[in-house]
């Protein structure tokens, strides 16, 4: 969650816009719902199963037009497979969190031993890649990395960790449905994206899955009228 999910996300920019992996990013609290399964035998509910139906047929709706026209040795097509793996590490990531939170760990403890491994395992990595260390001088990265380590990572995580604890990993991924309307428009402004029929489908469909995922009512509950119960009334005759 500290190391691997960014390594795998920011390289998927190189091949497409951010607001596009933002969309695959939404898709983390239905793989929440599969982990909890699979690791802690937990049942989704038929509200949580029904939005993971429909939010992963929003995701196939949004992508449908890029799937068609990607070739093997298209670069979308890898930008969409790195996207997706960053994904499924970050739910991984959850899940370890919900075990910790189960075996009574503290989250900052937790969460400071997690951050020293990620910077150890991204260090290991960049000295086997790079050839030598540039420090950057624009103003611009450094403002910019500092707004990632202290809001988007230490602020954010202890946020998003907190939320895990309270509420559950697959509903506390319901907060990733509002990344894909902010990044979209984003994109739109600085990286030229442009909205189709498609698009605005899925996004839809994604959103509308995240919301039953959340909904604590039942969804049957609304198609069940409730009628007043029926009194007796004793009419005395005069």
């Amino acid at each position: 969650m500290f190391s691997m999910h960014y390594l795998f996300v920011y390289n998927a920019t190189n091949y497409i816009v951010s607001g596009v992996i933002a969309v695959v990013f939404s898709g983390v609290s239905f793989l929440s719902i599969l982990n909890n399964f699979i690791f802690f035998r937990t049942k989704p509910s038929f509200n949580v199963s029904l939005g993971a139906l429909i939010g992963m047929s929003g995701l196939c709706v949004f992508f449908s037009d890029e799937i068609t026209q990607v070739t093997l040795r298209d670069n979308t097509l890898k930008g969409l497979g790195l996207a997706v793996i960053g994904t499924l590490i970050f739910s991984l990531g959850s899940s370890i969190s919900r075990r910790n939170h189960g075996e009574g760990l503290s989250i900052i403890p937790s969460m400071t031993i997690g951050t020293v491994y990620g910077t150890l395992a991204m260090l290991a990595y960049t000295i086997a890649r790079a050839s030598h260390f540039v420090l950057p001088t624009s103003i611009t990265y450094w403002a910019s990395l500092f707004y990632l380590v202290i809001l988007g990572s230490i602020v954010a995580f202890l946020c998003y960790l907190k939320l895990i604890k309270n509420i559950g990993p697959e509903l506390a991924g319901y907060t990733t449905v509002l990344f894909p309307v902010v990044a979209l428009g984003v994109s739109c402004a600085l990286e030229g994206y442009s909205w189709s029929i498609s698009d605005l489908l899925g996004l839809v469909l994604v959103i509308f899955g995240n919301v039953l995922v959340m909904r604590k009512q039942p969804l049957k509950n609304i198609f069940i009228s409730k009628r007043p119960p029926i009194t007796h009334v004793e009419v005395s005759n005069p």
